[in-house]
């Protein structure tokens, strides 16, 4: 990535509650200098890849795993985006 790239991160289980769909679907809207990078693991990582590809968002979209410290990571984003259909209690804020 760029570092004039406009970065727009998730940190999360990739799970359904999360709604990566939304977020791969807005990256595929927005202009090649926009990233999506999404950190954390789950069930849902080959159906994420799979909506990657469809979507044509392969250089736009990096999936990172799982990260030992979020909080170091996040300090890259231009913005943080929370795509949760429900969030009891967001760690990531």
């Amino acid at each position: 990535i760029a570092s004039e790239a406009f970065v727009i991160g998730i940190v999360g289980r990739l799970t359904r509650a999360k709604n990566y769909p939304l977020a791969i679907d807005a990256i595929a809207r927005l202009p090649a200098d926009c990233h999506l990078v999404i950190a954390g693991e789950g069930d849902m990582r080959a159906e994420i890849t799979r909506r990657i590809e469809e979507r044509g968002v392969r250089e736009s979209v990096h999936l990172l795993g799982e990260l030992e410290s979020a909080s170091e990571f996040q300090k890259f984003f231009d913005v943080s985006l929370l795509t949760s259909n429900t969030e009891g209690s967001p760690n990531v804020l």
